[in-house]
């Protein structure tokens, strides 16, 4: 497997002889199992082997990750009562024991992160280091949230695909939900007319074994809003002539999209007209500049030239963007797409480009979904993109 090399490469460098991780995204970065409810951990060892530790009711996930070795654990037995760790080292212990781990440098996670989640009693833990130390007590742990961060900038072909599948899974939801949309209904009621796909998705997409999302419709006044993380619907009344922004976070099998359109209801304005263009033209200058090479700072302000050409300067009030693929509102994730940033974009990279203006009554956001090639830009979210789509009842 790609990934595999990259891991093995990773700790060799670091002069690791384990990478161990639990937090859900890492866990299907290191094994292609991504965890459902309860605790996992993977663990990479230099030699090259995949190891997994999983709840038994999840195993039939776990049989599709490319893990050497997969073991299976009891959350909550009846003969006893235990924490939600105890378990999870039992497991490890006995895994240490039969594949003869011995580990003298440890990488594992520390740092705080974004993680988003997709079922309700979701158990999560940030890291695996009481684990670690327990079964390696003379072993020195080391940070990994770099290498970590580097591995999720890169995405391998297979990773690529999922993605791609993940973004032919929104586009479905955005062309169903387009069609029922009209004034009179609630940013509620349109919301839950796109999301309605997400959750049906498996039926046209066979060989997904998971996939749901979430989905904000935010109009008017609130469209104004739109710049921040906090999406959310509201029981406001879709009016003619409003701004409508759809913003859509989903996931097929653990790897997340963030996918955002604007539509405007009845007879654009002119002043509304010029918003639209504005961020119509921020997008294909962002998407003409994107190649391999380029810092994201940068490309930020690439983006940034046209939308302060039309006068909208002051309405900035988020970055170009950010990486994208293991989760779907993490700024932090490489490469970051920033006035300060000097991330370099490479071949395999993802980005999340989210565009946008926002006065104090009305708003306008675009997010795509973009892989950087050798050649350059490759968007995988080219739908509802022209005024004539995007325009409802003109």
């Amino acid at each position: 497997m790609v990934r595999d090399a990259l891991i093995r490469s990773g700790l060799e460098k670091t002069n690791w002889d384990l990478l161990a991780c639990s937090m859900p995204s890492n866990v299907l970065l290191l094994t292609g199992y991504w965890p459902a409810a309860g605790y996992s951990m993977a663990v990479a060892t230099r030699e090259g082997r995949i190891l997994l530790i999983v709840p038994e009711d999840e195993d039939e996930f776990a049989e599709y990750s490319w893990a050497d070795d997969v073991r299976t654990y009891c959350p909550a037995p009846l003969d006893r009562l235990l924490t939600a760790e105890e378990p999870v080292f039992e497991a490890f212990a006995d895994l240490k024991a039969d594949v003869g781990m011995i580990a003298d440098r440890i990488g594992f996670e520390q740092a705080e992160a974004f993680e988003p989640p997709a079922y309700a009693p979701y158990l999560f833990r940030a890291s695996a280091a009481r684990i670690l130390r327990r079964a390696f007590p003379s072993a020195t742990l080391a940070p990994a949230d770099e290498l970590l961060a580097e591995l999720r900038a890169i995405k391998t072909p297979a990773e690529l695909e999922h993605i791609r599948i993940a973004c032919r899974i929104t586009e479905e939801a955005f062309r169903r939900g387009a069609d029922l949309m009209k004034p009179g209904f609630t940013e509620i009621e349109i919301a839950a007319c796109f999301r309605a796909a997400l959750s049906h998705c498996m039926t046209g997409f066979p060989g997904v074994r998971r996939c749901d999302g979430f989905v904000y419709c935010m109009s008017g006044p609130n469209a104004a809003r739109g710049w921040g993380p906090y999406s959310r619907s509201r029981n406001r009344i879709v009016r003619n002539e409003d701004f409508v922004i759809v913003r859509c976070h989903s996931y097929a099998d653990g790897y997340w999209v963030d996918v955002s359109r604007t539509y405007h209801i009845g007879p654009l304005q002119p002043s509304e007209r010029q918003m639209l263009e504005a961020v119509t033209a921020a997008h294909e200058a962002a998407i003409g500049a994107i190649r391999p090479g380029i810092r994201g700072g940068d490309l930020d302000r690439v983006a940034r030239i046209p939308i302060e050409s039309y006068g909208f300067g002051a309405l900035i009030r988020h970055a170009a963007g950010h990486g994208a693929g293991f989760g779907t509102l993490d700024h932090t994730a490489r490469p970051r797409l920033h006035p300060k940033s000097d991330d370099v974009l490479e071949p395999g990279m993802v980005v999340k480009l989210e565009l946008g203006v926002y006065s104090d009554d009305a708003g306008v956001r675009k997010s795509d979904i973009v892989a950087v090639t050798d050649s350059g830009a490759n968007a995988l979210t080219r739908f509802h993109c022209s005024f004539s789509e995007l325009a409802l009842g003109t």
